[in-house]
């Protein structure tokens, strides 16, 4: 297996654990000042810790560290999640600091983690996985001074999900525009790790021959599998599933997938998602494609009577 900490300079090693350091420190600060204060001034009190993890070529620290600032701390849980986010960021810190006495296939998933790239050509000897993947979902954030876009796909034969992830300046230069919905043929080279959904590609072509994903039934199995998931890698932030069979529930004000044994798990839904999945579902049963936390799922893509939706705008496909 390749090593990433044989092939990166012991200075990188050296910057990337004081910004290890540098979280812990600030972490038994936060708990010493309370966690309230923190939250309430949540952009002035990541952004230099932040800066300070660039400076340290920790760029995935870094990104780590901002997602607390998208936090909804207008939520009943966001304490929760605000906990659970600085645990899981503490504990790839710790880890970071203890990577000698790791194997090898830790060390590279907490040194990709930190931000370190992963070397394309070594991604280009994997065996490729060929297949006809379906679109399932692209999303966009701010990522440091970029844009990082990613877009889901789902495997025909391998019933593998697969994410291609890119990095640039402005959209003019996104190489990789395709429809949601739409299927593609080629060869995708997954990244090594633990339950490794990133991919790279060579080439690709459109096909015509659209399909239905493998769904799972029932929320208590997905929730299942979400926890195999993460006893085999602690450090997995969300699970992709495929649900069938689903229905939105509401209860006290607050939006739940539900199932036909009437088990439900709480929805991540702004104001215009609640909208566009009950105008395309009509309050009847559907199938999702959804990233699981450990706190609500986030439905990302719709299939509604033979249509497909992706939840965030006006897109949709007739499945033949």
């Amino acid at each position: 297996m390749y090593s990433l900490l044989e092939n990166i300079s012991e200075q990188r090693l050296a910057n990337i654990i004081a910004g290890a350091d540098e979280i812990q420190a600030r972490f038994k600060d936060l708990l010493r000042n309370g966690l309230l204060k923190f939250a309430q001034n949540i952009d002035s009190q990541t952004d230099l810790l932040k800066r300070r993890l660039i400076d340290c070529q920790a760029p995935g620290l870094a990104s780590m560290v901002s997602a607390l600032t998208k936090i909804d701390y207008t939520s009943d849980i966001w304490k929760d999640v605000f906990v659970s986010s600085l645990s899981q960021i503490y504990m790839t810190a710790s880890a970071l600091k203890n990577i000698q006495q790791l194997d090898t296939q830790w060390q590279n998933e907490l040194l990709v983690l930190a931000g370190v790239s992963y070397p394309q050509h070594q991604v280009f000897e994997c065996s490729p996985v060929t297949d006809v993947w379906l679109v399932l979902a692209v999303t966009t954030e701010p990522f440091n001074s970029m844009i990082l876009k990613r877009t889901w796909l789902y495997g025909q034969n391998s019933k593998r999900f697969a994410v291609y992830v890119q990095y640039f300046m402005d959209k003019s230069r996104d190489d990789f525009e395709v429809q949601i919905g739409s299927s593609l043929h080629s060869s995708l080279y997954f990244y090594e790790g633990i339950h490794s959904m990133r991919v790279l590609f060579k080439s690709f072509y459109v096909t015509n021959s659209a399909f239905a994903p493998q769904a799972f039934s029932g929320i208590d199995f997905a929730l299942k599998i979400y926890r195999k998931a993460l006893t085999d890698n602690p450090f997995m932030q969300v699970i992709p599933l495929i649900l069938c069979d689903v229905q939105l529930a509401k209860k006290d004000g607050k939006f739940y997938l539900a199932d036909f044994n009437n088990s439900a798990f709480p929805l991540m839904l702004n104001d215009v998602q609640k909208l566009n999945l009950l105008t395309y579902t009509c309050g009847r049963s559907f199938s999702c494609f959804v990233l699981l936390n450990q706190f609500y799922f986030k439905i990302l893509s719709v299939w509604a009577d033979n249509l497909y939706y992706f939840l965030d705008y006006e897109i949709n496909r007739k499945n033949n």
